[in-house]
């Protein structure tokens, strides 16, 4: 699909797969947090992929929507976050809730400060 939200700045890659790795650009790095609009943008990216599938291919029925490899797999993973205390519908972990106030980066809280490195 789409980048990690939380991955590497350089490269995208999640911190826990990422050890030392090698970029056409920056060449051999180590995992850096991303910046706040990276992961902004990256989690906009991926709300607008999930939105283009489930528009373009709504599934009729559940047993329909676990038959679809993509569709079970944007489900499994938004269920995942849901039960950890995140918020499904943003893709926003549990722990990457806003510091502020506690909640997700739905599109309707982008009012919020999110602050570098939270």
């Amino acid at each position: 699909m789409t980048t990690e939200p939380f991955g590497c700045r350089q490269c995208g890659v999640p911190k826990a797969q990422h050890g030392r790795r090698y970029h056409r650009e920056t060449g051999v790095h180590q995992w850096e947090q991303p910046t706040s609009e990276q992961i902004k943008d990256r989690m906009r990216a991926r709300r607008a992929t999930k939105e283009r599938i489930r528009t373009n291919h709504p599934p009729r029925s559940f047993a329909e929507a676990m038959a679809n490899p993509i569709d079970r797999a944007i489900f499994g993973d938004s269920l995942r976050i849901e039960l950890t205390g995140g918020c499904g519908r943003c893709d926003t972990e549990r722990d990457h809730l806003c510091p502020d106030c506690g909640k997700c980066r739905c599109s309707d809280h982008d009012a919020c400060v999110i602050t570098e490195g939270a």
